[in-house]
């Protein structure tokens, strides 16, 4: 589980991942927005 865990922040830091995660980010806010 620790290297699970230092790969996440390994990934948290990778700059290739920010524009993933804020789409994601992004998209579940509008369909928050669309369900509710």
């Amino acid at each position: 589980r620790k290297t699970a865990m230092k790969n996440g922040c390994r990934s948290a830091r990778n700059p290739v991942v920010w524009p993933i995660f804020l789409v994601f980010v992004k998209f579940v806010m509008s369909s928050t927005c669309v369900f509710s």
